[in-house]
């Protein structure tokens, strides 16, 4: 499936542009009258980004979520904001939120940033924080979280015990050059998790691609592999973007390591692992996806 999924998003932003372009311009002129429209009037200038995300898997169940971005300051080089993300799982709900502060440099080619978060599942309270430092460019982006659990072992419905674990991850991305508003992007992670002050250690890679479509529809395809597992999935996400950051976003259109302006990404999705990962009983039970 691995194959197959990452072949299609390679070949599905050049076929039939035409088509492309005429559903493009439907769906966004209906978006920026009604939808996109009534809910900026309504957040004001602070609401930013709002999406919903569906990731899909060939070994794990759907997970769904909804994120938002909200500004508190805006100047011409650099911005400060709240991500918030509501997460369900096999029952589970998780709220993550947190604050980032990026700022533009190098002649607005490049944006440094960092943010730190608080993560809560709500049926058991597992807690944890975050905090990341990322780079991004229209070339490359570069990433990199860590993670502290600090609540207890937890018994869950089952009478089994478990326990969140502490990890770090660090991801790189590449958008492919010549890909038009498609931004297609090839990406490549690590991961590793382990519990605190005990023996359980989990730690595994990424590799995939993104791409957008139609400007509001995100897609993510790849491949997640611990060692033991290998798992691949699809993610689905569809944003409003408001305000300048609705416009189309700088990507790689000259090249290799031609930098273009990226000051229409700084309200750009924190990407991190949102979902607690936990240890059951002595088998972990990993959280796949974002």
């Amino acid at each position: 499936m691995s194959k197959f999924v990452i072949v299609l998003f390679l070949s599905l932003p050049f076929s039939n542009t035409a088509i492309t372009e005429n559903l493009d311009e439907t769906a966004n002129d209906i978006l920026g009258k009604y939808i996109v429209g009534t809910l900026g009037n309504f957040g004001g200038d602070y609401l930013k980004h709002l999406d919903i995300e569906f990731n899909v898997s060939d070994k794990k169940k759907m997970v769904s979520s909804i994120n938002a971005i909200t500004s508190f300051y805006d100047d011409k080089d650099a911005v400060f904001f709240n991500q918030t993300t509501f997460s369900r799982h096999n029952g589970d709900s998780t709220v993550n939120t947190g604050f980032a502060y990026r700022s533009l440099f190098s002649n607005n080619t490049m944006i440094m940033g960092v943010n730190a978060f608080y993560d809560r599942e709500l049926a058991l309270t597992h807690q944890r924080i975050g905090l990341g430092v990322e780079f991004l460019s229209s070339v490359f982006d570069f990433r990199s979280n860590y993670y502290e659990a600090f609540s207890d072992t937890k018994l869950n419905s089952s009478s089994e015990q478990e326990k969140a674990l502490d990890g770090w991850d660090l991801r790189g991305d590449y958008h492919l050059p010549y890909t038009g508003s498609h931004d297609l992007t090839a990406f490549l992670s690590y991961y590793d998790w382990s519990e605190s002050g005990g023996d359980h250690n989990l730690d595994g890679y990424k590799v995939g691609v993104t791409a957008r479509f139609y400007k509001n529809l995100f897609l993510e395809a790849g491949v997640d592999d611990n060692g033991d597992l290998s798992n691949s999935y699809l993610i689905f996400s569809y944003a409003l973007i408001f305000g300048d950051e609705g416009v189309k976003k700088s990507n790689n259109v000259s090249g290799f390591m031609n930098f273009q302006n990226v000051d229409n990404r700084m309200y750009d999705k924190v990407i991190r692992h949102n979902r607690i990962v936990k240890v059951v009983k002595g088998a972990v039970s990993v959280s796949r996806g974002n």
